[in-house]
């Protein structure tokens, strides 16, 4: 194969047949991360295995994730969520129903940590509509909702036609799940926990009655008096690898860059790209996350999630990712057949250092170290593939009546 002195550059416009039943734009992996060591190569190392920026030439150092991590280190992964700091446990267990300035500013700078994950104002939108609200405690119980979402997911069934959508609130330690037809651009949604009030918007452009996967949708939520909006975006993403000029030294990474040069030839070979999806959860002044899945036509499984960093707090991360793989994307949803895990499982070490705040990524990629101290590494950067929403209506009358 010999020098990887070339960009591999991946435009996957394939179907989401990978997902055909029981489609998941699923939070789970991730709501957010802790700050982190850093765990890029030292300085050594990086000279030796020559290394190039992914920006050809820009040797920007990269940080780690600073701060307290959004929100306030809760770990990512599926075993749980970590407690709130002490301070926080206070406020929430104190008798008084107001929220104090204190908290809302705690609240409103924790939703700073995080960025949109495409490229409309949709999420800018629905955060001035949040802005404007009139009166000042329901602002601040709409904040406090926002702020205390957890694992937003919404899955919609091609058999069935529906759309299943669940969340934690983590301050009521309850779980919250949503079931609704999409009827028309916009629908209501019955829940297993009362008092809850949702309503299931399509914000595609060509959006309209139901039967297929709706690109970007919004979930209106209102509990307790208190009101979120949940945006969910399901896309194409393409994959563009940056590797070392050298060859690989492991088998493992000799597979992985053939997978992508193979796709970008689009060769019949088993060894490609059989589809690539991002999926997103932005919780408007609260947290967004990613995830992104490629199944390969040797019904190979890679999944990489983690968090959304605001790239104007964090211009550079160096933040881990959330590898784990649950039962149900392990086996194929139509056969119930197990999938193969072995490119997966080589990718031993995926960290995210930059984020456009559009759905666009920079990844560092670290495989096995090898006995004599060095390893196959690179950048893989993934390009969320969008289209546009609908035109935004700016009164408020209007927007409710579209179901936001």
């Amino acid at each position: 194969m010999g020098k990887f002195n070339q960009r591999v550059i991946i435009a996957l416009a394939v179907s989401l047949s990978f997902i055909a039943c029981g489609k998941k734009k699923d939070s789970s992996s991730v709501d957010s991360a802790p700050a982190v060591a850093d765990k890029t190569p030292k300085a050594g190392e990086q000279e030796k295995n020559s290394l190039p920026n992914p920006d050809e030439g820009d040797d920007k150092k990269n940080e780690t994730w600073k701060g307290n991590g959004p929100p306030n280190n809760k770990k990512p992964g599926e075993t749980g969520d970590e407690d709130k700091t002490s301070n926080k446990d206070k406020k929430e267990n104190s008798n008084s129903t107001e929220i104090s300035k204190e908290e809302i500013a705690e609240m409103l700078a924790d939703s700073q940590r995080y960025s949109g994950a495409g490229k409309d104002a949709l999420r800018g939108f629905l955060t001035l509509v949040q802005e404007q609200v009139k009166d000042e405690q329901q602002r601040a119980k709409n904040l406090k909702l926002a702020y205390n979402i957890r694992k937003p997911v919404l899955n919609f069934n091609y058999v069935t036609g529906k759309y299943h959508a669940s969340l934690k609130i983590e301050n009521e330690k309850i779980e919250i799940r949503l079931v609704g037809e999409m009827k028309s651009i916009a629908s209501s949604m019955a829940s297993t926990v009362q008092p809850v009030e949702a309503t299931l918007a399509c914000m595609d452009s060509a959006a309209g009655s139901g039967g297929s996967l709706c690109e970007t949708a919004v979930v209106d939520l209102t509990y307790k008096k208190a009101n979120a909006k949940i945006i969910f975006r399901t896309t194409t993403v393409s994959l563009d690898g940056v590797f070392p000029p050298r060859s690989c030294l492991t088998m493992e990474c000799e597979k992985f860059y053939e997978l992508l040069v193979l796709s970008e030839r689009k060769s019949n070979h088993s060894n490609t790209l059989k589809s690539a999806v991002m999926e997103t959860f932005e919780v408007v002044q609260g947290s967004s996350g990613f995830k992104m899945m490629a199944l390969t036509n040797e019904n190979q499984v890679i999944k990489i999630a983690g968090p959304l960093a605001n790239p104007q707090m964090f211009p550079e991360l160096n933040t881990p990712t959330e590898r784990a793989l649950t039962m149900e994307e392990m086996k194929d949803p139509a056969t119930g057949v197990l999938r193969i895990t072995q490119i997966h499982n080589s990718l031993k070490e995926v960290q995210i250092i930059r984020n456009s705040g559009e759905g666009d990524l920079v990844l560092f990629v670290n495989m096995d170290l090898q006995r004599d101290g060095d390893r196959d590494h690179f950048f893989l950067k993934l390009n969320r593939k969008g289209h546009s929403v609908r035109v935004l209506i700016q009164d408020l009358t209007g927007l409710r009546a579209a179901g936001l």
